[in-house]
């Protein structure tokens, strides 16, 4: 269980697995074989902050500042620039609220936050990074130009978090070097007032849990991969992520520690994992914690 307490305390619990990256893992370099992305989400009063496209291609529309991570960029370094750059305002992040991804290749990182400086910017600031940046009512985004909707998911979730978390729950990347972008799993059973924890027979690795390479078009089907070989034969939920892992280093890729829900506790014989009960209460009240408050974790959106 010390793997799990290292996790929830958010102390950098770098992951390694024995894959090879020819069957599956790959060494991520930004710019390469992969792009990040992070956005600004603020919401106050009823109302979102967005910024009007100064690029041709999308010029007039609104959307969150948002923009690619550099290389040697940490995400928070990355998101505090292109608020700035985009809407004016100086923009501490506070908690990491949404990921979404349409494979390991692309993968944007939302931030709520707070505006610690700087004013909004107006038409006659106009640049290459932006037109202008506006307070949109939430209730009217139907009624102007969005460049894309994809942005609605975030917004809404966005509401939810500033409102029920009151900025209570902080989820910002723990400074821990990835060669590869992997996901582990802490994989849960709720019974009758106990929470049994899924880890492997023989260590794999540096972890005990359920882990593996991103390596397939869709997270999701990477999750149902990975709880395939674990041996589990019933139903499953994704609650969301918990953590991640990243440092600009030698690898650019990113640690996902997920939070996963089995509804039901049979295990295909032989899969090489059991279950172990918490002993931990300080552990135990946590995990249940976050599996009855989801606004607690990051949510995870794979298109």
């Amino acid at each position: 269980m010390d793997e799990i307490k290292e996790i929830i305390d958010y102390k950098p619990s770098p992951l390694i697995v024995n894959d090879d990256p020819r069957k599956g893992g790959k060494t991520v370099r930004l710019g390469y074989n992969t792009c990040y992305i992070v956005a600004g989400l603020l919401v106050a009063d009823g109302k979102v902050l967005l910024i009007q496209e100064a690029k041709r291609s999308c010029r007039g529309k609104w959307y969150l500042p948002a923009g690619r991570v550099e290389q040697n960029e940490s995400l928070e370094e990355a998101v505090r620039r292109e608020v700035k750059e985009e809407s004016g305002y100086d923009f501490e992040p506070v908690s990491i609220i949404g990921i979404e991804t349409n494979s390991f290749q692309w993968i944007r990182f939302t931030f709520a936050g707070r505006i610690t400086g700087g004013k909004l910017k107006t038409p006659q600031e106009e640049d290459k990074e932006s037109i202008q940046g506006q307070w949109i009512p939430i209730d009217g985004l139907d009624s102007i130009d969005l460049r894309s909707m994809d942005c609605m998911n975030v917004i809404k979730l966005a509401e939810s978090w500033y409102t029920e978390a009151g900025l209570k729950y902080s989820h910002l990347a723990i400074p821990a070097s990835n060669e590869m972008t992997t996901m582990r799993a802490v994989v849960l059973h709720r019974n009758n007032g106990e929470v049994n924890v899924l880890l492997r027979d023989v260590a794999t690795g540096s972890t005990k849990l359920p882990s593996s390479p991103l390596s397939s078009p869709s997270v999701r089907h990477d999750i149902e991969r990975l709880m395939k070989s674990t041996g589990c034969t019933g139903p499953y939920v994704t609650a969301g992520v918990y953590s991640i892992e990243h440092l600009v280093s030698s690898g650019d890729g990113i640690g996902f520690t997920l939070l996963i829900e089995a509804q039901e506790p049979g295990l295909r014989s032989g899969c090489g994992f059991h279950w172990e009960t918490m002993r931990d209460k300080d552990l135990l009240d946590k995990m249940n914690t976050l599996l009855t408050n989801k606004i607690s974790l990051i949510k995870l959106f794979d298109y």
